[in-house]
């Protein structure tokens, strides 16, 4: 009779707990998850996300934005797609990686910031600068050897769209010499072999340069002068620094030259017979 009063009180007491246990069980949290992110290469961009912790069944989302020089590539890890946004609900932790490539335009394998020729056709072999040998530029004129019709110019040289330099260095080694397409750069300041060079196309133009004072560090070139007279009034002193050791004197037609000038003068007219 004991035994049977004693099973009724504990059945009732464990019946009297059981809306506790069930107030418990129902208040218990739901599951919570994580998302672990990683941008390769590191620095290449940034992914934008609301969360680290989120609740079973939440919705994710997720945005990858590429740094300069880079764009998105794809995502990898947990969860794999080549669309930049990704949304996704979330059962359980998730790790993804937003993995971005350096942009390069032509798809020669340069990366545009390092690929001096951006517009290579697809399939041409290019250095590691992004160029063909056709759009290479072997003497650093500044004109690409395929439109190169001068392709050995001498560095720090001048030169015009076809890669030709306005002037050239006499067969005599000293006299420079202003090519025909040069006649538009006169009173223009340009490089030949890294020397400064003045081309002059009248007498005036050297008579104006001051010869008796000169002290500019540009050689003058003298090849479309036709008429050759007095630089400076009688008596006249012309600078050390007006050289006309270089001076092309072949196209002078007349040459005139006053009785007692003094011999700096003279030197032009023997400059010119040596040019002749």
């Amino acid at each position: 009779m004991n035994t049977f009063f004693y099973f009724i009180k504990n059945t009732l007491n464990l019946i009297r707990y059981i809306p506790l246990l069930f107030f418990l069980f129902s208040c218990e949290k739901n599951d919570e998850y994580t998302v672990s992110v990683e941008v390769l290469p590191v620095e290449s961009g940034s992914i934008d996300f609301l969360n680290k912790f989120y609740n079973e069944n939440d919705d994710v989302y997720l945005k990858a934005f590429p740094n300069e020089h880079y764009e998105f590539d794809f995502w990898s890890g947990d969860v794999s797609s080549n669309q930049i946004e990704i949304n996704f609900k979330i059962n359980r932790n998730v790790r993804i990686t937003a993995n971005f490539k350096m942009i390069d335009s032509d798809n020669d394998g340069v990366p545009d910031k390092d690929d001096l020729c951006p517009d290579t056709d697809i399939g041409i072999e290019v250095n590691e600068s992004g160029c063909s040998q056709e759009n290479n530029d072997y003497d650093n004129d500044g004109i690409i050897n395929k439109f190169d019709n001068c392709p050995e110019t001498l560095q720090n040289t001048t030169v015009n769209e076809y890669g030709c330099s306005f002037i050239i260095l006499d067969d005599n080694q000293k006299t420079l010499k202003a090519e025909s397409f040069a006649k538009d750069y006169t009173d223009t300041v340009i490089l030949f072999n890294g020397d400064s060079i003045l081309i002059v196309d009248d007498w005036k133009n050297l008579r104006s340069l001051g010869p008796s004072s000169y002290k500019r560090d540009v050689k003058i070139v003298t090849t479309f002068v036709e008429e050759m007279r007095e630089f400076c009034s009688l008596p006249c002193k012309i600078s050390d620094d007006f050289d006309m050791s270089t001076w092309d004197l072949s196209n002078v037609k007349s040459m005139f030259l006053h009785f007692g000038i003094p011999m700096d003068l003279i030197r032009i007219y023997q400059i010119g017979m040596l040019a002749k």
